[in-house]
């Protein structure tokens, strides 16, 4: 994220250029629903906000020690989503 200033000069945080985020937000798991669609066990949700980061480039040492433990490694064998 960078900061630039908008039409009033009011600093706005964007996306720098080679960054593509996706903002996932919860995710639910589990759930058990009968033939009519009622709901027998609800799904619980997964601690977090969740989120898919995507660079141009590789992450700098600098980068990857800030994400810390955010960083899902290695990838999931069954992603909840994935890029198109």
């Amino acid at each position: 994220m960078i900061e630039r200033s908008d039409e009033r000069r009011e600093l706005r945080r964007v996306l720098a250029a080679g960054v593509k985020l996706l903002t996932i937000g919860t995710i639910y798991e589990g759930g058990e629903w009968d033939a009519a669609g009622n709901v027998l066990t609800p799904p619980v949700a997964v601690p977090g906000w969740h989120v898919n980061l995507r660079l141009e480039r590789p992450l700098t040492a600098g980068e990857a020690a800030a994400q810390g433990s955010i960083v899902v490694a290695p990838e999931p064998g069954s992603p909840y989503r994935v890029w198109a």
